[in-house]
C-alpha cells in the first residue's frame, strides 16, 4: 500500500526531462502532497510546470511554477500540439464534463504527449458514500470534519463522473488519447478521524475497491 500522493510523484519523476513542456491542471498551491522523494522541489528542479487554475490566488502561493494561467480545463489558452505533458492531482473529481476536458487536454499535446492524473475511486466505499448520499455543502462539512488542517477555500465541489477504472479509460478514449487506468489502496492519511473511516472503508479484497486510480495514457 502506497500513500497515493506519493504514487503520483513516482509516476510522474519518471515522465519528466529538462525539456518536458508540463501543464498542470488544476494545480492550486503545490505539486504534490506527500511527504517522501521524490519531493516536489526535486522534481521542479527536473521541469517547472505551467500551473492552470481557477482560483488565481492559488497560483500565486506556487513555490514551483514556471508560469500561471487563470483557465477551466475545457478552454485552455495553448497552441494545438504544443505541451508534451499535461497532470491533473486531485482534479478529475471536480470536473462536470470529463470528456470536454479531456478532448482539450488532447488537442494541446503533442503526438504522443502523456497524461498523468490521480483521482479518488468511485467504487472505494468511503468514495461512494460521499458520492450518493451527500449533497454538495454537506460534503464540504465532512470535508472540514476529516481534514480540519484544510484550508476551506480548497474544498470544491465533487461530481465523480470519470472517477472508476473503466469510465475514466473509456472517455479517455473516446477523446483520443490510450493506455492505462490502475486501481490501488492508498495509505490513509489526515487526522485521526480520516484514517479511522478510510482503514474501516479499505477492508473489501477486491481490487476494484482501491481508493485511488492512477492513469498515464498517451495521445494518439
Amino acid at each position: 500500500m502506497i500513500y497515493h500522493q506519493h504514487a503520483y510523484a513516482l509516476a510522474l519523476a519518471a515522465l519528466l526531462t529538462p525539456r518536458t513542456r508540463w501543464l498542470d491542471l488544476g494545480a492550486g498551491t503545490r505539486l504534490h502532497g506527500g511527504w517522501q522523494s521524490p519531493t516536489a522541489a526535486e522534481l521542479a528542479r527536473i521541469a517547472r510546470p505551467i500551473g492552470c487554475d481557477l482560483l488565481p490566488r492559488h497560483l500565486r502561493q506556487h513555490p514551483h511554477l514556471a508560469a500561471a494561467v487563470t483557465a477551466t480545463g475545457q478552454a485552455l489558452p495553448f497552441a494545438d500540439q504544443s505541451l508534451d505533458l499535461v497532470t491533473a492531482n486531485m482534479t478529475i473529481e471536480h470536473l462536470p464534463d470529463p470528456l470536454a476536458v479531456l478532448q482539450e487536454v488532447r488537442r494541446v499535446l503533442k503526438p504522443g504527449g502523456r497524461f498523468l492524473c490521480v483521482t479518488p475511486n468511485r467504487r472505494h466505499p468511503a468514495v461512494a458514500l460521499l458520492a450518493t448520499l451527500f449533497r454538495p455543502g454537506l460534503r464540504r462539512l465532512v470535508a472540514r470534519i476529516l481534514e480540519p488542517r484544510r484550508d476551506p477555500a480548497h474544498i470544491f465541489p465533487t461530481f465523480y463522473r470519470a472517477n472508476t477504472r473503466g469510465r475514466l479509460q473509456d472517455l479517455c478514449w473516446t477523446a483520443g488519447l490510450e493506455g492505462e487506468v490502475t486501481v490501488f489502496r492508498s495509505t490513509p492519511t489526515g487526522g485521526w478521524l480520516a484514517r479511522t473511516v478510510l482503514r474501516l472503508a479499505c477492508w473489501p479484497p477486491a481490487e476494484w475497491f482501491g481508493s485511488n486510480l492512477l492513469g498515464l495514457v498517451i495521445r494518439r
